[in-house]
Formats: structure tokens, C-alpha cells, sequence
């Protein structure tokens, strides 16, 4: 399964895979709950006694395709063994919780035919199939899967034919489909537990003709918020809604366009702008598609989700469905430049309300705001409480805020958040460091049992850097080159905010210990005789020492992203050179890893490991920074000759097939593939 259509509007999320058929719904929360947790809504075609699903490829060929620079689904659907053309339209409305599709079916016989589609409903209210009722809703011919106060409302304004309620799988494994003989179902109005549902559209149609029918699922509380969100639908008309659903994408993402052209006087069309700069027709279609996907992707109460394609749900039964603030905070600093303010103001304002007492992040939360998964404990391998936190994303999101200043100069939405998550924020990143004032101390917080003695705690002390936390790729707990670069772009950017706000104290101390920790990176985490910086450095207590992690790793690029050192800087050119013929990929596939020896998703052993969009597109961004645009669009080519399909970014390609692997599409891959076009537009 791979999905190839997002449609939202930041309450409602929908993903369709390359059958057309719906694998995912989130509602009322991007990212929560999903109502469906894979288990698809399938299509069904019959005619004359053969019920064939979309899936079967035998029998139709499917093209999945998004509308030109809009987030609604234009797809195609052909079969010569069935003689029928069948093109999908599909949107979210952006302001309503309802998912319109309208099939127009084409007959190329020369014969009136009675077809028939069915459409099969197994949801998973709340994520558990426990407790479920369908029924049939005849006040407003709609049918309903309803749990608790969610509810799941069907309807068409075509009107649906017949429909059948009944147990998951049941009636000898087919559960509620049609009869494959007659395409009859079994108008059954009610059934609970784990149950299904399935609904059908009697289409007759004459030789060489097309005709049209809709289908629709409103999202509500309770009955009547779906019968109202029906009835706006057959007021309104599908063709109307899904003109002015595509008109307001189309709109939503030149914004930043019309944007820029103000700011720098160009009177000049859209595509002048990509001209005028020598980019493509392909990586315009992408630039303008991710700006949307990534919408689709952000929950309306601020929370960016990473990703919320459900078929990650195969590893360790865990999802990307989690708001992680250092994707967030890169992918909001990428759409705040474009414009978005009202989305980098819902964000840095959750921000405040989610940040700890002490003024860090914890891991993950969900879109409502709870903490989410983890895998980093509590406690050391000596038995000692420690933060299982990534540093980095309580810097990144301090470091987002500041860029966000620069943008826009919003005096009152900093002056706002001073105390509740820029003060706190940047206070914990100056204290939680191996500083010659106290360290920052745990145990004021939690009781616990007497703390071990830690041989190597007072090797550090003095040294200014940051104290031990997880890496950007939440696998190795130490002292990293990222992390350190996060922490300085953060304290500089509270340095700055502070200053803005009359807050010269805190202005000079931010600043002050931003370069303490600079110089001890200089000092700890450039490797003298290899020539360059490293990963980082780990406590190894089996031979009682600080060890050094050599490994060849893409995100000591960091050193460069968050203006720790300049990308022009000896020390840095060196690294770069070292990490880009370290990680590349060297066969035909291509691309940049994310780290010597990644097995993440690796498929075979004897490789390096896949290469990643992100770590080439910051490749791309480096050499841009260089002024050596030829290297920088020598890397963003390899990323567009790699996007496959509708244009959403995966995670991750094999690095022998080139074929997607894990989530798709992430977030951050397509906040960095703005990133770096819109450093070659400007």
C-alpha cells in the first residue's frame, strides 16, 4: 500500500491509496483519531454477474492524480475488459468537515448497460472496532457507523440504491458485500459490535454515454451535525463545492507568490518567477503540491503532525502520528517565510502551553496536546534519573520563533510568549550544560532513590557544553554536534528576542553562554587529526571514558543550518567534503544517507543504509549557501528524479531499488524541499 492522495482541512484527514480506496480517516484531530487504522472503504464495480474490486489490477488500470496546484483528487480509472472510463474527483471542503467523490462513468459499449458500485465501510471508531453500531438513517436516506459522540454520516445526492448492515467477515467471510450474482445486498438496517457496512449505486447508462454519481461522508458529534452538513451538500451542489474547493487551493498555494512579489515590486506572473530563475515546470508542480500536503498535515489547534500514512503501523505498532517540535519547528519556520503567519502563531502559542515547568520538550504529543510515544527511559544505565528528552527541539522551536520575528516583526505575539516559553525555554537550554555553576538537577523535581556516583560527570564539568541528551535521530544518547547547533541558534534567537523586548540582561546572558557553548564545540567536537567535526561524544563506562562517535553523520550539517559557523568556514568545508563522499549513496539509485551503517529500513546488510530526502536536500541547501547553485540543483535533481507518483516526499527510498520506503508523505520532506527552492528563488 502506498498512499497517494492527502485531502484536509486541518480537522478532517483523509488518505487514498493507488486503488482510490480511503485508507485513512483522521477527525476531529489531524493525527487523532484515525477511524479507520488501515482498514480500507473499498470500491467495488459489478456488471452482469462480476463483482470486481479497484484493487484488482487485473481488471483496471489506476491512475491517481491531485488537480493542478490544488490539494482535490482528479484520477483516472480505466479498464478495457470492462469497457469503462471512470474519472474521480475528490476533495475536503476546507472549512466543513465533509469528503465529497464524484464518479463519472463513461460506457464505451454499444449497449445500455445497468452498472452497479458498491462502497464498504469497515470503520474502527476511535481506533477500536468494541462497541460499534451501523445503521441506516431514513429521515435523510444516509447511513451511519456511530460510536460514543462520534459519528460517520454516508450519503449521496444521487441517492444510494441499497445498502446492507452487518457483522465484520461475517456471512461466510464476505461480511455486507452485494451478492456477487445478483449485485443485490441485503438492505439489513442494523447491526453492532464489529460491524461493516456497504452501500450501492444502480447506474444505467446508454451506449457511448457518461454519467455521474457523488459520494459523501460528513463527520459530526452527533446525527444531526452530519444531516446538516448533508443537507449543505445538496444545497450547494458537488459540482459547485468541488469548483470552489479547487479554487481555493489554487489560491491558498500562490500566496507566498503574490507575497514576494510585493515585497521585491515584480509585476510579474507566477511562472515568471520559476522562469526568470531557470526552475522547472516539474519543480514548481512540487514546490506549489508540498505546500498543501503540508497543510493537510497541521491540526487546526496548531500541533504539525510528523506523518499519517497508517501502513507504519506494521513496525512496532506505532505510527508517525505525533507532533515532534523539531520537525515541527522547521517545517513552521519554512511556511512562515512563505506568509503563513496564522499557522506559525497556532503553532509557537501551543508551544507555550505544552513547554515543562523546567522549559523543555518531552519527545512526542499528540495533536491535543498529550504526550505521546517514547522510547527514551528515565533512567541512565546507572540507574540515575535523566531527561528523556532531544534537546534540540526545545532550541529549534526558539531558533523558528526568532526567524519568525525577522519575517514579520510581530512585537505583540513575542511580547506574549516572553514568559511562558522564551524566558523558561532559554533558561533551561543555559543551565542544562556542563557549566561551573550548579548543574541543572533533576531530583528537585522527582523523589527518588540515592543517586549513583558517575565517574565521568566531572571530566565534563567546565566544558560549557550541553548536557547528554538523544540525537536528532532519537537512537544515541551524548553530547552532539546537532544538538549543540540547535542550542546556539536558539539562545541566539532568545538573545535577539530579548533585546527587542528590553530585556538586556537576559540579552547579554542568552548571547554570552550561545558562544560559550560555539567555542566548546570548536574545542570538543572537532576532531584535530581526522581534519573535521564528529558526531558527538558518549559516555562509555565499561572503559571509563568520553569516547568519541566518528561515524560519518548528515547532521552535523547543523553546524552550518543554525549559524553556528559559516558554511564558507574551513573547519566546515572539510566536514562537508568528508560527509558528502562518506554518505553518498555509490551506485545508481544515488542520494545521501543519513549515517554510516543505518538500519533503519535497510533492506540489505551489506549496504550503508537508504538515502533520505531530507539529508540530500541539505546538500542542496549547503552548496546554495556556497553560492555553487550547479552542486546545490545537482541535489535537489536527484530528489525530484526520485519523487514518484502525485508528488508527496517519502521519508526514505531503498538504496538498491529506489523505491519508497517507510512513511509517506512526511512532513519535513517536503518542508525542506520549499526550503531549498525558495533559496534559489531569492
Amino acid at each position: 500500500m502506498s498512499t497517494s492522495l492527502v485531502l484536509g482541512n486541518g480537522n478532517t484527514l483523509i488518505n487514498i491509496d493507488e486503488h482510490l480506496q480511503i485508507t485513512d480517516l483522521y477527525w476531529p484531530h489531524v493525527g487523532k483519531n484515525n477511524h479507520l487504522m488501515g482498514h480500507h472503504i473499498r470500491t467495488y464495480f459489478w456488471d452482469y454477474g462480476q463483482l470486481v474490486s479497484f484493487e484488482d489490477t487485473s481488471v483496471f488500470k489506476i491512475t491517481p492524480a491531485f488537480k493542478e496546484n490544488s490539494i482535490s483528487g482528479n484520477s483516472i480509472i480505466e479498464s478495457e475488459k470492462m469497457r469503462v472510463r471512470i474519472v474521480v474527483e475528490n476533495t475536503v471542503l476546507p472549512h466543513k468537515d465533509i469528503y465529497i467523490a464524484r464518479y463519472t462513468v463513461t460506457n464505451f459499449w454499444d449497449m445500455k448497460r445497468d452498472l452497479k458500485f458498491f462502497m464498504n465501510h469497515d470503520f474502527y471508531l476511535k481506533e477500536h472496532n468494541v462497541g460499534d453500531t451501523t445503521c441506516w438513517y431514513p429521515l435523510s436516506n444516509m447511513l451511519f457507523h456511530y460510536k460514543d459522540n462520534i459519528y460517520m454520516g454516508i450519503g449521496s445526492t444521487s441517492g444510494i440504491s441499497q445498502y446492507g448492515c452487518g457483522q465484520s467477515h461475517s456471512n461466510g467471510g464476505v461480511g455486507s458485500l452485494p451478492n456477487s450474482t445478483t449485485g443485490k445486498l441485503t438492505m439489513w438496517a442494523i447491526d453492532r459490535g464489529a460491524v461493516e457496512s456497504t452501500i450501492g449505486f444502480d447506474i444505467s447508462i446508454n451506449p457511448c454515454s457518461t454519467k455521474s454519481f457523488d459520494y459523501i461522508i460528513t463527520c459530526g458529534h452527533k446525527i444531526s451535525d452530519c444531516v446538516d452538513l448533508f443537507n449543505y451538500v445538496k444545497e450547494q451542489g458537488t459540482d459547485h463545492l468541488l469548483e470552489d474547493t479547487g479554487n481555493f487551493w489554487k489560491s491558498y498555494v500562490v500566496t507566498p507568490f503574490e507575497n514576494f512579489k510585493i515585497k521585491n515590486n515584480i509585476n510579474q506572473p507566477v511562472e515568471e518567477v520559476f522562469d526568470d530563475k531557470k526552475i522547472s515546470e516539474r519543480i514548481k508542480d512540487i514546490f506549489l503540491r508540498s505546500i498543501g500536503v503540508i497543510r493537510t498535515q497541521i491540526d487546526n489547534d496548531g500541533a504539525v503532525i510528523a506523518g499519517n500514512d497508517s501502513s507504519h503501523l506494521k513496525y512496532r505498532k506505532d505510527s508517525y502520528c505525533y507532533l515532534w517540535h523539531r520537525d515541527a519547528a522547521l517545517t513552521i519556520s519554512v511556511l512562515d517565510k512563505l506568509g503563513y503567519t496564522s499557522l506559525s502563531e497556532k503553532f509557537f502559542r501551543q508551544c507555550a502551553t505544552l513547554l515543562e515547568p523546567e522549559g523543555f520538550f518531552l519527545h512526542t504529543y499528540t495533536s491535543t496536546g498529550s504526550p505521546g510515544t517514547s522510547w527514551h527511559p528515565w533512567v541512565d544505565s546507572l540507574g540515575n534519573p535523566q531527561l528523556p528528552i532531544q534537546e534540540d527541539e526545545t532550541g529549534t522551536v526558539l531558533w523558528a520563533l526568532w526567524k519568525s520575528y525577522e519575517n514579520h516583526h510581530n512585537q505583540e505575539l513575542i511580547s506574549e510568549l516572553w514568559d511562558s516559553l522564551i524566558k523558561p525555554a532559554a533558561d533551561f537550554l543555559c543551565g542544562f550544560r556542563y557549566s561551573d555553576n550548579k548543574k541543572f538537577n533533576l531530583l528537585e523535581r522527582f523523589e527518588t532513590s540515592k543517586k549513583k556516583a558517575d565517574p565521568l560527570e566531572n571530566y565534563m564539568k567546565g566544558s560549557n557544553l550541553p548536557l547528554e541528551t538523544y540525537d536528532i535521530w532519537e537512537e544515541v544518547r551524548g553530547i552532539h554536534t546537532y544538538t549543540c547547533a540547535s542550542v546556539y541558534g536558539g539562545l541566539i534567537g532568545a538573545s535577539i528576542l530579548a533585546l527587542k523586548l528590553g530585556q538586556h540582561d537576559e540579552a547579554e546572558k542568552y548571547a554570552t553562554i550561545a558562544h560559550e557553548i560555539r567555542e566548546a564545540v570548536i574545542k570538543y567536537l572537532y576532531d584535530e587529526e581526522s581534519g573535521h567535526f564528529i558526531h558527538g561524544l558518549y559516555k562509555d563506562f565499561p572503559n571509563n571514558k568520553w569516547s568519541k562517535s566518528m561515524r560519518a553523520d548528515s547532521s552535523i550539517s547543523g553546524l552550518w543550518f543554525f549559524e553556528m559557523l559559516s558554511a564558507d568556514d574551513s573547519k566546515v568545508v572539510k566536514t562537508m567534503e568528508w560527509l558528502e563522499k562518506e554518505l553518498w549513496n555509490d551506485n545508481s539509485v544515488g542520494g545521501i544517507i543519513r549515517y554510516d551503517n543505518d538500519d533503519y529500513y535497510r533492506q540489505n546488510k551489506n549496504t550503508k543504509g537508504n538515502p533520505w530526502f531530507i539529508t540530500t536536500l541539505w546538500f542542496a541547501q549547503y552548496y546554495i549557501k556556497r553560492e555553487d547553485n550547479k552542486k546545490a540543483e545537482k541535489y535537489l535533481q536527484w530528489v525530484v528524479d526520485n519523487i514518484s507518483g502525485t508528488d508527496l516526499i517519502s521519508e526514505q527510498i531503498d538504496c538498491n531499488t529506489g523505491i519508497d520506503m517507510s512513511i509517506k508523505p512526511l512532513t519535513w520532506s517536503h518542508a525542506e524541499f520549499i526550503r531549498t527552492v525558495y533559496e534559489l528563488l531569492i
